[in-house]
């Protein structure tokens, strides 16, 4: 079980920073779409044990998650490497206060909405990423910002308000698939704690139809074949 979920953890990671990184912001993003798959994650692993508790036969065998694994613990050594070069040469260079203004005062921002929802300081979150937003609202960062206010309100158990700012995601940030996978299974998990079973299936399956390959697609399976075995009964 570690062993798959240090793969999912590693594949995702390495399937948002596989893009060239050049600028200070640019690492900053990918840090913040780390922090976000490790949201994820997180809810991938509340429901992966009943999967693996399954009798049918395995969905990938012990031997090629070692290999795969090997793998992609290479390719983000490697990763990791190409970003301390850059953070170097970002460090040696002496930038501008036009480009310190426009870097380094949003994902300031950023960085302290984040750490109040990471310490379950939720209202202190919903207003610095309500703000970010409403100041930044072109940033790189601004797709994480609106799923992060999503979050705050779905911590707070408000999933109507939650589902409101989830769909915003795609409305505004059409690009930012990986953004957008996280918050449709968000709405899908809003619409189950709401009572509403026919949209969170609707949108599961929406998730395994338009990401096959996504961690999200693996839960929103699981989801699909526990909603059916409870109608089969």
């Amino acid at each position: 079980m570690k062993k798959i979920n240090c793969l999912i953890a590693l594949t995702a990671f390495f399937a948002v920073a596989c893009a060239p990184v050049t600028t200070q912001t640019d690492i900053t993003q990918l840090r913040s779409e780390f922090a976000a798959l490790q949201v994820r994650f997180n809810e991938l692993q509340r429901n992966q044990a009943d999967l693996f508790a399954r009798n049918d036969s395995a969905l990938v065998t012990i031997d090629s998650l070692e290999v795969r694994i090997q793998d992609v613990t290479r390719r983000t050594a490697t990763l990791n490497q190409n970003i301390q070069d850059i953070e170097t040469q970002i460090r040696n260079k002496a930038l501008d206060p036009s480009v310190i203004a426009t870097e380094g005062i949003p994902s300031e921002m950023y960085r302290a909405a984040y750490s109040d929802f990471v310490a379950g300081r939720f209202e202190l979150a919903i207003s610095g990423f309500e703000n970010f937003l409403a100041m930044h609202p072109r940033s790189d960062l601004a797709p994480q910002a609106q799923f992060f206010l999503a979050e705050s309100f779905f911590a707070q158990r408000n999933f109507e308000r939650a589902l409101t700012e989830y769909r915003q995601v795609a409305r505004l940030h059409p690009t930012a698939r990986d953004v957008i996978v996280a918050a449709n299974l968000k709405i899908a998990l809003s619409y189950e704690a709401l009572g509403n079973q026919d949209a969170a299936m609707a949108m599961f399956g929406a998730i395994v139809r338009d990401f096959p390959q996504s961690a999200e697609a693996l839960t929103a399976r699981e989801r699909i074949r526990r909603h059916q075995n409870v109608q089969n009964r």
